[in-house]
């Protein structure tokens, strides 16, 4: 991975960027790529020697790292286990499962995450927090430790009031800090989750990314009335959109009616993904096609 910088950062900026960057192991899987699908992590090792990335595209993720340092400094260190990396091999394979939590507090049992995110992530890309914090809690059992409750403390880095207050935006967050609690798995449904998601990657390592995965926005038809913010109605499709305002809206507000197309996005796609212009699926655009 080529490490760029094309706005010129300070060369300490550059260096921490570079030394921030790990490849992915043939043998060793890491929970956050195995939360992720196998074709991410195929194209990483495929094309890593490839891959472009430049330091303004990293400045966030080193922000939240640099905020999480912080943090540890103040905190209660009796029983509590910051930042210490764990393994276990994955039952029969050969890939060995390590991660890094956050924070574990010995005493009380408590697995906690901390999450610099954009909003929009948090809303979108939230989902996978279950998935990851609870392999966390596999390891740790493994190394013996009792995993009692998970949770999440999220900090919504460009959250603005301004946008949590428009009409329409219910999907927008209210606030700017979260704290999520996060259902904890018991290991054997851990165990069942990992076996089919290794499998996933051992097999179909090159398969598409789900909807799901994709963090697929679909496109909507918004039924619009002049001298009014918010959809009337918001439907799947056009021709759901048009039998509605032929139910609904009364000849005489005809004109004043339009229908308009909320175009759908792949929301990981567009944004997140560092090797889409690798993606033999993905062609470029808001749904991800020319």
């Amino acid at each position: 991975m080529k490490i760029t910088n094309e706005i010129n950062y300070p060369a300490s900026v550059l260096r921490a960027a570079k030394g921030s960057v790990y490849k992915p192991q043939k043998d060793r899987i890491r929970v956050t790529e195995l939360i992720s699908p196998p074709l991410h992590r195929t194209l990483i090792m495929k094309h890593w020697d490839n891959i472009k990335v430049d330091v303004d595209d990293m400045l966030i993720s080193m922000f939240g790292t640099a905020f999480h340092r912080f943090l540890a400094g103040y905190e209660d260190k009796d029983n509590v286990i910051f930042n210490q990396r764990f393994d276990a091999r994955i039952t029969g394979t050969n890939y060995i499962l390590t991660g890094e939590p956050d924070k574990f507090n010995a005493a009380t049992g408590l697995l906690e995450d901390y999450k610099t995110t954009s909003a929009w992530s948090f809303v979108y890309g939230g989902k996978e927090w279950e998935q990851q914090l609870n392999l966390y809690a596999y390891l740790l059992r493994k190394h013996g430790y009792n995993v009692t409750s998970l949770k999440i403390n999220a900090f919504l880095r460009d959250w603005t009031y301004y946008q949590s207050i428009q009409k329409g935006a219910r999907e927008y967050p209210k606030k700017r800090f979260h704290v999520c609690r996060i259902k904890l798995w018991n290991q054997d449904d851990t165990e069942k989750y990992i076996t089919e998601k290794i499998n996933d990657f051992i097999y179909n390592p090159e398969r598409e990314c789900t909807p799901k995965e994709k963090w697929e926005k679909p496109t909507t038809f918004a039924v619009m009335k002049d001298g009014r913010k918010s959809a009337m109605r918001v439907l799947p499709t056009q021709h759901e959109a048009e039998e509605w305002v032929s139910t609904n809206v009364k000849s005489r507000d005809l004109s004043k009616v339009d229908i308009v197309c909320r175009q759908g996005e792949l929301v990981k796609c567009l944004r997140f993904c560092d090797v889409n212009k690798f993606c033999p699926y993905f062609k470029g655009g808001v749904n991800g096609n020319e």
